[in-house]
């Protein structure tokens, strides 16, 4: 993911970015349904049909699954010597202008990507940390919505797979094309840029969760994970934009890593886990999981909301810096 986006920003002007991470996030919920569906289709026809792999032999369907798959990412990868390095064209195209000007050419940065972070911590952790705790709460509220519908709702597996695979495909897909274009909007028109999105629209998470873990119906559950999904999706496609558009150039791929690290750890990582702790060990009551959430991610959505607000100020100094920069 580092990589694409670092691509993406290179072969894409800075106006025109949030659209084409939106297209590129999207492949996200595509490849997660086609996954399952995909995945599903295989398992179901290599359990009827005797399928051998040179080398393997018999096979096991799951095993039929995981080998397609595999194949069909060696596929991909070839695909990838198609990808021309827009650097080296861009630095290309610099060295002529340079030489034709008779300008000496600019001294390469040698600053580490520790060193540049130590020079603005506050302003780089300010801006990352809604993105983190709204990816949290995202994690830590879907992770449990398929249990809550069969515990508390009564539904069936077949029933919960359908609904929540459908609004976790579907509400992504649509809110990513939509807050991408909005971030281009607001690129151009304000300094805080696309970290606006997460600024408006990031409080909204918590209705949806609120809804989610109070409702006495399921109508009421698939109504806050549409909200959810919706804030979630957009809030995850534009952080790369906005914070692309903060950082420099050499640092970018490096930076988006770090917010992807981060997420992980916190999200899937500790997110699921701290909903299960305050269940067993807090209520210690599984009837009481739809409160144990809300223990869970009102206190960083506080946080979350906080340092949105909090950080728009940061976000339009580095934004500026990063455009002097450019400009130099």
């Amino acid at each position: 993911m580092p990589a694409v986006f670092s691509l993406v920003t290179d072969y894409v002007s800075p106006e025109r970015r949030g659209r084409a991470m939106a297209v590129v996030t999207t492949g996200v919920p595509i490849g997660a349904g086609f996954a399952l569906f995909g995945g599903g289709l295989i398992l179901q026809w290599a359990a009827t049909n005797d399928v051998r792999f040179p080398l393997l032999g018999a096979t096991q369907p799951w095993e039929v699954v995981l080998v397609l798959f595999g194949l069909s990412g060696l596929v991909v990868a070839l695909l990838t010597l198609t990808i021309a390095e827009p650097r080296q064209a861009a630095q290309a195209v610099e060295t002529a202008q340079r030489e034709t000007a008779a300008q000496p050419a600019a001294a390469p940065a040698t600053e580490s990507f520790l060193a540049y972070l130590r020079t603005r911590p506050g302003a780089t952790a300010i801006i990352l940390i809604p993105y983190v705790l709204l990816g949290y709460i995202q994690i830590a509220t879907f992770s449990w919505v398929p249990t809550l519908l069969m515990r508390l709702h009564g539904l069936g597996h077949a029933e919960t797979g359908i609904i929540v695979g459908t609004v976790t495909v579907v509400i992504p897909i649509i809110t990513s094309l939509i807050a991408g274009t909005a971030a281009d909007h607001l690129f151009r028109r304000f300094a805080a840029g696309p970290f606006l999105i997460v600024v408006w629209i990031g409080p909204l998470i918590l209705p949806g969760v609120l809804l989610i873990a109070l409702s006495p119906g399921v109508t009421g559950v698939v109504a806050g994970l549409v909200l959810a999904c919706a804030v979630g999706g957009a809030a995850s496609t534009t952080v790369y934009v906005a914070l692309q558009a903060v950082t420099a150039a050499p640092f970018r791929g490096r930076k988006l890593a770090l917010y992807n690290m981060l997420l992980q750890v916190t999200g899937l990582g500790a997110g699921p886990l701290i909903v299960a702790a305050i269940t067993d060990h807090v209520f210690q009551d599984r009837a009481m999981l739809h409160l144990a959430i809300l223990v869970a991610v009102i206190p960083a959505w506080i946080a979350a909301v906080y340092c949105g607000f909090a950080g728009r100020k940061s976000y339009e100094q580095l934004r500026q810096r990063i455009s002097l920069q450019d400009r130099g």
